[in-house]
Order: structure tokens, then sequence, then C-alpha cells
């Protein structure tokens, strides 16, 4: 598939046609909308359908030694492998509403890419929330690691207190990690309790419920979006607000299911519902209302991807040159 191809085929089709419904400053933000979906959609495209990661489930000094030869490998190692399931698994959820927003802007129905959508807005400030923290601690510690070999390249030892403050900063990623990739306020533990109640003893994989009661509690969207807004300088707030408007069962997501609607009079009018209003008119008002809002969260997503990507490379290069291919085979 082309990057030309990400853009649903009616929509490229009508686009002179949107100039009858939107103003000058709306149809660029259409056309912006265009180009970041298109950019985000090939940006996607090279994510395999799966992808097999390697898994710490205990992230403690007496586990790690039975696998790693030091502290300082393991901590490495694990950070690769954090950093990896982080990476991949916000990367297949933005993956995954897009292709949700793809299929019913096809279908002409706006009312499932609004939903997409916003579930690409919260998806892209919670990434950016955590990516930016990952950021800040990773170049900390390859700050201290410059350093530290500088000195031993004098012939002198690194600074007092390095592995201390090294350990300190891998941790703090780990914990971070965690967070994003586990918190939750939902009661796992009951659940888990139930579930597993359910099916007694009975000889059924259960794989599914070797699941883990999260440590941590979720980061509240509020202030995630406050914390966008205020490193973006985007109207992070008042977007989320519309496309909460737009997905919940209210005024805003009643106007989605409008195809067409014509005034006979000051009191009167015909009006036509559709679950799949295929026609510029609805389109035009969801541009109307979306264009430049998700033009921006799609930009973001883009770069944030590319970022999160070097990162995770970063540690991966950094593990293979430590690490025993052994080892590595064992956790992949």
């Amino acid at each position: 598939m082309s990057q030309n191809d990400y853009f649903p085929e009616w929509l490229e089709a009508e686009l002179d046609s949107f100039q009858e419904f939107l103003s000058e400053e709306t149809l660029a933000h259409l056309y912006e909308f265009r180009e970041e979906y298109k950019k985000l959609g090939a940006q996607l495209a090279p994510l395999s359908t799966e992808e097999q990661l390697g898994e710490i489930l205990k992230i403690n000094p007496d586990d790690l030694m039975q696998i790693f030869p030091d502290v300082y490998t393991a901590m490495v190692h694990v950070s690769e492998l954090l950093i990896a399931r982080w990476y991949f698994t916000h990367a297949y959820k933005i993956r995954s509403s897009y292709d949700g927003m793809h299929y019913a802007l096809s279908k002409g129905d706006f009312l499932l890419s609004s939903v997409c959508g916003r579930g690409i807005f919260e998806e892209v400030v919670h990434f950016s929330y955590y990516l930016n923290r990952l950021v800040d601690k990773t170049e900390y510690i390859n700050n201290l690691s410059g350093h530290a070999e500088n000195k031993i390249k004098k012939g002198a030892q690194p600074d007092q207190g390095f592995e201390t403050k090294t350990i300190t900063a891998f941790t703090e990623i780990f914990q971070l990690l965690e967070k994003s990739l586990q918190g939750s306020d939902f009661n796992w533990k009951a659940w888990i309790k139930m579930v597993a109640d359910r099916y007694g003893s009975e000889n059924l994989h259960q794989e599914v419920l070797k699941l883990r009661a999260p440590k941590s509690r979720k980061t509240h969207m509020h202030k995630l979006v406050k914390d966008f807004e205020k490193k973006t300088a985007l109207e992070a707030s008042f977007y989320y607000d519309l496309l909460s408007e737009m997905v919940h069962p209210n005024g805003g997501s009643n106007k989605l299911v409008i195809s067409t609607r014509y005034g006979i009079d000051d009191s009167r009018g015909n009006i036509t519902l559709s679950a799949t209003p295929k026609n510029v008119e609805a389109a035009a008002f969801f541009f109307e209302c979306f264009g430049k809002v998700f033009a921006d969260i799609f930009s973001h997503a883009e770069n944030d991807l590319n970022k999160a990507s070097s990162i995770y490379q970063y540690f991966r290069n950094w593990a293979e040159r430590l690490g025993d291919q052994n080892i590595r085979n064992t956790l992949t």
C-alpha cells in the first residue's frame, strides 16, 4: 500500500466539493488532517502482525542474579525488555485505533471515527507523559555513564556514588514503565479470583489467568491532558472536552448520525439520520470539529513514536554490547 492509499478513496475524490461547506481556514485544516493521517498510517504500516518479546516477571536482585552475571548487566537488559514492551504496546494500541478510524472513515461512520480518534488522543497524551520522563532518565543515565567512562580512560575511578546513582536511575525507569503498563484502579485481584474460581480444577488452558494484580494506580486523564497542554502549547483540554462531547450519548454525538438536513421555513425542516452518513455534508461537520484536532495529535504521535523507537534502540544496542547471546535467547 502506498502512502496515497491511506486517505479514504471517497473522501479523496470529494476534496473539491468541501469548498461549498467549509471556510478557507477549516479547508486548510482538512488538508492538514489528510497529510498527517497519511504520514501516521505510513509510519504504523511496518508494524508486523505480532511481535514476540521477552518478559521479566520478578525484578529483584535475587531473581535477576540467577539470570545475569552482575547487577549492571541485569539493569540494562531489564530496561531493554521493559522499554520494548512499553513501546510496542503503545504502538500497537495506536495502530488498532488508527485502523478502526480508517475503516470508519471509509464507511462514512463519523461516530465510530470520533470514538477511535478519542482513543488515539488518550493514547498519545499518555504515551507523551511517560516518554518525556523516560527521555530525562535516559539522558541522566547516559551522562553518568559518560562521566564514568571518561574517568576510567584517564586511569581514575568513577565518582563516589556512581553505582548507587546508576542503580537508582534504572530502578526509577522500571517503576515508571510498570506504572505506564500496569497502572489501574480496576479491582483486577477480585476479577482474577472470580474467574479462577469459575474454572476450578477443570483441565483447561489457563495461561490467560496468570495475570498479576497491578501495584500501581492509573494516571488520571486530567493530569495527562494538563501535562500535554503545558508541554505542547496545544489546547489539549479543549480538544479532550470536544472529543468527549462527540462520543458520549448527548447532543454532540447525536449530531454525528445526521446525514442531511433541509430547512423548509423557520419552524420546519427535514432531517435524514444514518449510522453511516457517507456524504460531503456530514463529513464537513466532522472535519469542522476535528480537522485541526487530529492533525495536531497525529503529528505528535509520529514524533513520539520515532523518539521512543530511538530510546528502545539505544538500550537494545547497549544490552547487545554487554550481553551473552544465550541469555538473550532465553528471554525471547
